[in-house]
């Protein structure tokens, strides 16, 4: 697992809901067979974190988004071009693309704002191992806080 690449700037952090640093972790996938015999690989529990600022509040205008870098699938359960097989990755139930997408809007004033990610796989039966075997999907995602995220800050006069 390669951790995730510093913000920059240093405005907001990655952390757990309780506020220590979060530390990306491997997202389990549970198979499930469909009548075709193609198989559905889901999220067996959601990964949650949050956005915290460094200092001061999150704004009125303030707003997450996120979006698909890149991603790879590969491993002995696949067969065939597997070059188009694509992750569904969602934030907060937003499913996300090369597009930005706003996955959350941060309480005027709130220091820390919460994700939860989800992710899924569709896999073929012309792609699906019959003698069965494992599948690996890796996916980047990139966030963005868009407009006066990290500049409200109370001072004393």
């Amino acid at each position: 697992m390669i951790p995730a690449k510093a913000v920059t700037p240093a405005d907001w952090s990655f952390v757990t809901t309780s506020g220590a640093t979060y530390n990306p972790t491997s997202i389990a996938l549970s198979a499930v067979s469909q009548a075709d015999g193609s198989y559905n690989l889901e999220t067996l529990s959601p990964e949650v974190f949050a956005i915290k600022v460094t200092s001061g509040a999150f704004t009125a205008s303030s707003k997450i988004q996120a979006t698909l870098s890149s991603s790879s699938v590969s491993g002995t359960g696949l067969l065939g071009d597997t070059s188009t097989l694509t992750p569904t990755v969602k934030i907060n139930g937003v499913s996300l693309s090369a597009t930005a997408a706003d996955v959350a809007t941060p309480a005027s004033g709130a220091t820390q704002v919460p994700m939860t990610l989800t992710s899924a796989l569709v896999v073929p039966v012309a792609n699906v191992n019959p003698t069965g075997g494992n599948v690996s999907s890796t996916t980047a995602v990139i966030f963005l806080c868009r407009r006066n995220c990290i500049i409200q800050q109370s001072e004393k006069v």
